[in-house]
């Protein structure tokens, strides 16, 4: 994409962290939107970005954001928007299968499936495909892998594989207003565990 990576350390302060961002002139942040056990949240850069007196998160340096790990809150996207940042995105995934979904900008709380590399499954309790507007919990299958010389091919371990990630979603089928044609999860909802999963046995994975 043309663009320079600049990593942050774990050990690292929100202070350095916000530094580091001012001494390179970054202009996209890739984060969790709120603290999670990553550390290095959104949520708590702005505060010390605010405390320091740096402010350097706003939209005259920053022009995009890609929330993951968890999902972005409504108070959380009114503050970046007010502080003018243009674009926002927010990735919903799994360590296991990767992005699934990624947010639309003419809805923001809703997420396009990312089909292609995945396949996803929105089901209800007698594995049945939920229509429009219900839920239904979230089944995922690893398609796509990176292969030795780095072009995508097909992951042969486990495109048949649904794994159940856990989660509780609304599907939409509507047609959306950005045009895009890929269907849509909103209102997730987390209902399960991986502790739950090792306890229960393979009929959850």
């Amino acid at each position: 994409m043309g663009g320079l990576s600049i990593t942050r350390n774990f050990g690292s302060s929100d202070e350095q962290a916000i530094k580091q961002l001012k001494k390179h002139q970054c202009n996209l942040i890739i984060a969790p939107p709120i603290s999670t056990h990553k550390g290095g949240s959104i949520e708590h850069l702005l505060d010390i970005d605010a405390k320091t007196g740096f402010n350097y998160i706003n939209g005259d340096h920053i022009n995009t954001i890609f929330c993951s790990s968890t999902q972005l809150t409504h108070d959380l996207y009114k503050e970046l928007k007010g502080l003018g940042i243009r674009y926002i995105y927010d990735y919903y995934g799994s360590t296991e299968i990767l992005p699934t979904a990624i947010s639309c900008q003419e809805s923001p709380f809703d997420l396009h499936i990312l089909y292609g590399h995945i396949a996803m499954f929105v089901v209800n309790q007698d594995h049945t495909v939920v229509r429009n507007g219900e839920r239904g919990v979230v089944l995922s299958s690893k398609i796509g892998s990176y292969s030795d010389d780095g072009t995508i091919s097909v992951n042969q371990g486990t495109q048949l594989l649904n794994y159940e990630v856990g989660d509780e979603v609304t599907l939409i089928t509507d047609p959306c207003p950005c045009g895009r044609t890929t269907p849509r999860i909103t209102g997730v909802k987390r209902i399960s565990n991986v502790q739950d999963k090792l306890e229960g046995g393979c009929e959850h994975w």
